[in-house]
């Protein structure tokens, strides 16, 4: 089962972080642009139980994803379980139709441009993304995936990173949390 290893930090100067990025032998692997629709269970409340449910359009391509609750503090450690829906204009449309049938409710859209690079350190491939996230200002991440037996490392992995980057102090909130109290959301059309 893979688990999301990641942490996430504010950038002051983007320009700056990619050159670091970049001199660590980090490649650029392109821009994206995310529109993230969150959505919260019938019968229970996902921000109870640190859960997630997402329907991702990422440049067209759209992804249902279920996030499960973080278990480790200081870093964000938690299952991740994606279901890729394709590039079909309806993808989206349909995926938000069948959560409203099931009684799933609109939270809110989270909307951001993506700069991802990669990096390759011992057996790891690690994603470090710069976002530019709409009403929230430009984020840096670092993610990578692990099986359970790896966590470990996969944390310190990340650890070492975001020192070798100068990123100081991870922001623990999600672009969810962070765009809830900013009290803006964009709801999808639904049928």
């Amino acid at each position: 089962m893979p688990f999301e290893v990641e942490n996430k930090f504010r950038v002051a100067d983007p320009a700056e972080l990619r050159r670091r990025i970049e001199s660590l032998g980090a490649k650029f692997c392109g821009s994206e642009t995310h529109s993230d629709s969150y959505f919260n269970h019938p019968s229970r409340d996902f921000r109870q139980t640190d859960e997630a449910l997402r329907i991702r359009d990422a440049n067209g391509e759209i992804c249902l994803t279920f996030k499960g609750p973080r278990f480790n503090s200081g870093i964000k450690m938690r299952e991740e379980i994606e279901l890729p829906l394709g590039p079909s204009p309806d993808a989206e449309q349909s995926a938000i139709t069948i959560l409203n049938r099931l009684g799933f409710r609109f939270v809110a859209c989270v909307k951001k441009r993506r700069d991802v690079y990669h990096l390759s350190k011992e057996r790891w491939s690690i994603e470090v993304c710069l976002d530019d996230v709409d009403h929230l200002g430009t984020f840096a991440e670092i993610e990578l995936v692990a099986d359970a037996a790896d966590l470990e490392q996969a944390k310190q992995l990340v650890i070492d990173l975001q020192r070798e980057l100068h990123l100081g102090e991870p922001e623990s909130r999600s672009y969810l949390k962070m765009q809830l109290a900013a009290n803006s959301s964009c709801p999808p059309e639904s049928s």
